[in-house]
């Protein structure tokens, strides 16, 4: 059964961003969601959310291997103290976790993964854009 999106009881962060909550990979993840003010339709956003829960939890794979493919390089080159920590492609995907999904105003989307101490606790972010096209992988914090 796919997953869906429950809002917090607090979901109005701000004018703009609303937020939420959903399980996937077994783990609790926060949804943010820019809104644009000229889009009224309520559901119409929810249902876009929904979209992209749906298209994550069929993609995840794909966009861990994205994050590994841009990223592994820079984990085995210059964040190892020994050869003990250097890591393996699937090493590096099952490491990883979603902890939340950015959906922007343009229908962009950035997915941040906990980095399972491959950078010491820096995030990894992935981003997408509107037509589910992966652009990018970086770490950040």
């Amino acid at each position: 059964m796919p997953n869906k999106l429950h809002w917090t009881k607090n979901l109005k962060l701000d004018d703009d961003t609303y937020e939420g909550m959903i399980n996937i990979d077994d783990t609790e993840s926060i949804i943010y969601v820019e809104i644009d003010k000229e889009q009224k339709d309520d559901d119409m956003k929810i249902a876009f959310c929904n979209e992209i829960i749906n298209w994550y939890e069929e993609n995840s794979k794909k966009v861990k291997s994205f994050a590994s493919n841009k990223l592994l390089e820079l984990k085995n080159t210059h964040w190892v103290e020994s050869d003990t920590d250097v890591v393996t492609e699937d090493e590096f995907i099952t490491k990883i976790k979603l902890e939340s999904i950015a959906i922007h105003k343009d229908k962009s989307i950035t997915f941040f993964f906990k980095d399972g101490n491959l950078f010491l606790g820096h995030c990894i972010m992935v981003g997408m854009n509107k037509n589910c096209a992966l652009e990018y992988a970086e770490i950040a914090g």
